[in-house]
């Protein structure tokens, strides 16, 4: 019987363990995940203000074109 209990006792300290182990790990696996899941955010942020100045020097680039066909047609009245 004494010998039961000690495999038993044994057993139940393996079983804990593993348990225990298994926890930490989990806890290790979400913190992984949710420093992902914020660096993901963050490379989206950076993302979106990058896509925005495109967007401005786009704009930008679109107005100075009419800025110089307008200047052009306004040297081209000047020569005449």
């Amino acid at each position: 019987m004494y010998i039961w209990k000690m495999e038993t006792l044994q057993v139940y300290m393996q079983v804990k363990r593993k348990k225990e182990s298994i926890i930490s790990s989990t806890n290790e696996i979400s913190n992984i995940s949710s420093s992902s899941a914020a660096a993901i955010e963050e490379v989206s942020a950076v993302v979106d203000e990058q896509a925005n100045v495109i967007t401005l020097i786009t704009q930008s680039a679109e107005k100075l074109k009419e800025m110089s066909q307008a200047l052009k047609e306004a040297v081209t009245k000047f020569e005449l």
